[in-house]
């Protein structure tokens, strides 16, 4: 039995966009009221506190997610992936051609390279296929994992990949024999 591998991301990542977003909430809510400034229309003074509310929104979001483990995990069904904290995608050992690295601007991905990239866009719900079409016209797949708030290297996560799947394809040469 292979034990499932897991990458988490970096927690400082999380930490820096939660504290990020109260200092906006608490900073807006802290505006003091200016004499210079003529008197403006009653939504407008309220603006501050407007903003504090829907900036609230999200800070409730991200406070669940601070504690939520994400990253990437390995079992032995293939590779699950819980970054983009929407939704997870889960890509069978049997859909995974290959996998690659790249630095696009100055962010690192994780291409996975599957056997059939256009059912998987079918299958996929609008908002989310329209982005995966450019990387599939752009970059040959339409799996783009971003990487770079993970705590290992590119090449760290390319040594875990390779090591688990070869101990996977070990054991499955054990079970036949």
């Amino acid at each position: 039995m292979i034990n499932d591998v897991y990458i988490q991301e970096n927690l400082k990542y999380k930490i820096f966009g939660f504290l990020i977003n109260l200092f906006l909430i608490f900073g807006l809510l802290c505006i003091p009221e200016s004499d210079m400034i003529p008197k403006m229309p009653g939504w407008y003074d309220q603006l501050d506190l407007y903003l504090t509310i829907v900036l609230s929104i999200p800070l409730i979001w991200q406070t669940y997610m601070l504690f939520k483990k994400t990253g990437l995990k390995l079992n032995s069904q293939g590779i699950e992936e819980n970054m983009s904290q929407m939704n997870v995608q889960r890509f069978s050992w049997n859909e995974i051609v290959s996998v690659k690295f790249m630095k696009i601007l100055f962010l690192k991905y994780i291409l996975i390279y599957i056997t059939d990239p256009a059912s998987y866009l079918k299958k996929q719900k609008f908002y989310r296929r329209i982005p995966m079409l450019s990387n599939y016209k752009k970059l040959g797949t339409p799996i783009k994992i971003p990487i770079h708030a993970i705590d290992k290297t590119p090449q760290e996560i390319a040594n875990i990949i390779t090591e688990f799947t070869n101990s996977m394809m070990t054991q499955q040469n054990q079970e036949k024999t």
